[in-house]
């Protein structure tokens, strides 16, 4: 590196610009591996089938070869992901969001090669997948490859592995916009202008270099038309509805797929995607429209080339083949197969909607309104759904319908599922995307437990003599004010602030004998008991006290909290967090027997969660306040997870706890769980 010029930079006073200076050069590098996949794809497929259009291939193709060649692709990519880089199985977006939650964005190179080649193979043979997971999980380490090299802060790798993702869609589908929107409001989930205008500069860089290589056409041409009827809308809302049942079916048959293959087929993995293989190349058999990207056969679509019965048909089988594919353990994306799903239900609905009420909107716009319904509802994004059809098709006049459609169909997934079709590969593992990781530990620790209660207060009838000598006396910095000693309801507060405004406007001594506590105090908001140390430091922050008075339920007093205790505890968090980062990195726990001493009689220990624990929530343990133990991490060596925990964090057969504490508080656990 020192011999790289200015390499020694690390984001400096002008970080902002320095990072956008880095965004570029992520694009660049974005766009020209999007293009290189583009390139193997084409590469493996013309050398499985020949020069030409693959579904032409598909359909001219001996039945034989249809059978074996996908097999022959599981046998390849089988041993290459669980040999050299086992993250680069199934559709890549998931392990780009864990990367980002989990790791600081740090992803290693391997991945980007095994899955380049892998996902070429594996669509080149036909499997039933797209490259666009496969370009975006690219993107996003080599974009975390090249900013460690200029950049320390784990901020801005996030930002810029997020970029990445999403110039890997951009460049994928001539969307800059729209691979932007993917960036921030999937992968992210930040609109902010600091993240934004990094991953603008990465996607419309990438999206450039696509073009230069790849053309600037749109990705497919539709027909003119015009609104005739209010009731065309009407029926748009309907075809979300739809599509949000389809997005639902697609989730769930793509995870059940996944955890069959997985648990229930008793195969070495790397020999899984054989099985696969030669089950989707029977079906192309019979039905070649099925296989690969899918994207000639929706030509044929857009023209009405098929039947109302032919369009189920192909939805159900395109399903079940993408569900194969990628279940049994190919490399591949769910984007260009979710596209396929919603442009069949589109142009099927809207053979039926035109039959019955004899509108006269071609299939071609039905389609493009069932992908981006289908994009939602799968993808829980309904802004990057909109935005990634309208720039495909540059048709301004879809903008209206597609808005009906994209928000119906993800408002219809969300309100029955919570998770997407990337998060839920993450909730299987245990990791909550939604859970922010500077508020979890935050949420999951209650304000009763850091109260001091032993505090001086007055009662509403304290007079001023008796206020200014117990102010001098304490050392606290604002005094609670109850109506009296027994019910302790909670009136207000005072502060030097109170009492030096007093004595400024008030010079006469018999002032101290007039006024009382209820006259002097301020009005002041508080904090329940059991309110959680995240909602604390909400109120705290739109409060002018460093302290404030913490009530039960009643609005009784039961003492003070302050805020830099908060905060402590917070920063605290934030250590051990990073401690469990370095834990993860490792590959086995040091000593899980003896534990691993960091000083002070402090031990770091694994040890097996009790079968009473099981099916638990983390915050319903009380770990801490029950073992004065801190959980820093929870591995699973049966499902090989290692995620951080947070209170909603469900305990799981198998699940280890790695456990931080003193010597004999670790002790006194295990003797206690050994003996229960």
């Amino acid at each position: 590196m020192h011999r790289i010029p200015f390499s020694h930079f690390r984001i400096k006073p002008n970080e902002r610009l320095y990072l956008n200076f880095i965004a570029i050069g992520v694009g660049l590098l974005t766009g020209f591996g999007a293009v290189g996949v583009h390139h193997l794809v084409d590469f493996f497929s013309h050398l499985f089938y020949g020069e030409g259009d693959p579904l032409v291939n598909f359909m001219k193709s001996p039945w034989w070869l249809l059978l074996l060649t996908p097999a022959l692709a599981g046998l390849i990519v089988g041993p290459m992901i669980h040999i050299f880089a086992k993250e680069a199985k199934g559709h890549g977006v998931p392990e780009i969001m864990s990367a980002v939650l989990l790791r600081g964005g740090r992803i290693k190179l391997k991945v980007a090669i095994v899955k380049a080649l892998a996902s070429a193979i594996s669509i080149g043979a036909g499997g039933s997948m797209g490259p666009e997971g496969p370009q975006a999980q690219i993107g996003a380490t080599l974009s975390s490859v090249f900013s460690r090299f200029f950049i320390k802060k784990e901020e801005f790798i996030k930002i810029l592995v997020a970029a990445g993702a999403g110039s890997g869609i951009a460049a994928a589908f001539n969307t800059p916009m729209a691979g932007a929107l993917f960036a921030a409001e999937v992968i992210l989930g930040d609109f902010s202008v600091a993240a934004f205008s990094p991953i603008i500069l990465a996607t419309v860089t990438a999206t450039l270099v696509s073009q230069h290589f790849l053309g600037n056409n749109p990705f497919f041409v539709l027909p003119e038309f015009s609104f005739s009827t209010p009731w065309e809308f009407v029926m748009y809302g309907v075809l979300g509805v739809g599509a949000g049942f389809i997005s639902l079916l697609f989730i769930w048959t793509l995870y059940f797929s996944e955890h069959f293959f997985d648990k229930k087929f008793k195969f070495p993995p790397y020999f899984k995607p054989v099985v696969g293989g030669l089950i989707v190349g029977g079906m192309g058999i019979f039905f070649p429209y099925i296989m690969g990207i899918g994207f000639s056969t929706l030509k044929e679509v857009f023209l009405g080339n098929f039947s109302i019965a032919w369009l189920f048909l192909l939805l159900f089988l395109k399903l079940i083949a993408t569900n194969i594919t990628l279940g049994s353990g190919h490399s591949g994306g769910v984007f260009a197969p979710a596209l396929f799903l919603g442009a069949v239900f589109g142009a099927a609905f809207g053979s039926i909607s035109n039959m019955l009420f004899s509108f006269h909107i071609p299939l071609g716009i039905w389609s493009v309104l069932g992908m981006a319904a289908l994009i939602s509802g799968t993808m829980q994004a309904p802004i990057t759904a909109m935005l990634i059809i309208f720039e495909m098709s540059q048709n301004y006049t879809l903008l209206l319908p597609l808005m009906i459609t994209a928000i119906i169909a993800s408002l219809i997934t969300m309100l029955i599922k919570k998770e997407s079709i990337y998060t839920q590969k993450l909730a299987l593992q245990g990791i909550d995307i939604r859970g922010s990781e500077k508020d979890d530990p935050l949420k999951m620790r209650v304000v009763e437990d850091f109260v001091q209660k032993e505090i001086d207060y007055f009662t509403i009838d304290c007079n001023l003599k008796g206020v200014v000598s117990k102010f001098i006396q304490s050392k606290q910095h604002i005094f609670p004010v109850v109506d009296n000693h027994d019910s302790k309801i909670l009136k207000g507060i005072l502060s030097i602030d109170d009492l030096k405004y007093i004595f400024e406007e008030n010079n006469d001594l018999l002032s101290s004998q007039i006024l009382i506590a209820g006259d002097l105090m301020s009005e002041s908001d508080s904090i329940q008991f059991n309110d959680n140390l995240l909602t604390a430091l909400d109120i705290f922050s739109k409060s002018n006290y460093s302290q404030l008075p913490v009530v039960d339920a009643k609005d009784r007093l039961v003492g003070v909290v302050s805020e830099h205790k908060i905060l402590a505890i917070y920063n605290a968090e934030n250590q051990k967090k990073a401690l469990a980062n370095a834990i993860m990195k490792k590959k086995n726990f040091h000593d899980p027997i003896q534990g691993v001493s960091i000083g002070d009689s402090i031990y770091i220990h694994e040890i097996g969660v009790p079968s009473d624990f099981v099916l638990k929530k983390i915050k319903d343990l009380r770990f801490r306040n029950l073992y004065d133990l801190e959980i820093i991490l929870i591995n699973n060596r049966k499902l090989k997870t290692k995620i951080f925990p947070y209170g909603d964090y469900v305990v799981k057969e198998g699940d280890e706890f790695v456990i931080l504490g003193k010597a004999e508080a670790i002790q006194k656990y295990v003797n206690q769980i050994s003996n229960s």
